[in-house]
């Protein structure tokens, strides 16, 4: 088995989370504890742990969820996840389990 091809995985979910208008971020989601901004910080956070795990740069970022402050989207949110979220597979492109 050769490697696990997330790009395009990766992409769709980039253009899903930039899609995302400002008027949506206060909806409730499936989650009951979670409102869609604080869903879309979990799930855009994802990327860049994804990333650091494929390349065994284990850490903060991989470690468990976040603290006590919960999920907050950062400033320039769409602009990162659609740069972050594309780029995870090739960052940490790895082979496909029991191949390497």
């Amino acid at each position: 088995m050769g490697m696990i091809d997330m790009t395009s995985a990766c992409a769709r979910t980039a253009n899903v989370l930039a899609a995302v208008t400002d008027d949506q971020l206060d909806r409730s989601t499936p989650c009951s504890k979670l409102a869609l901004r604080e869903l879309m910080a979990h799930v855009g956070g994802l990327g860049v742990a994804f990333a650091a795990a494929a390349r065994k740069e284990f850490g903060e970022l991989t470690d468990g969820p976040p603290g006590d402050g919960g999920y907050h989207l950062e400033g320039g949110w769409r602009e990162s996840y659609r740069r972050i979220w594309p780029a995870s597979p090739r960052r940490g492109a790895t082979p496909a389990r029991g191949t390497g």
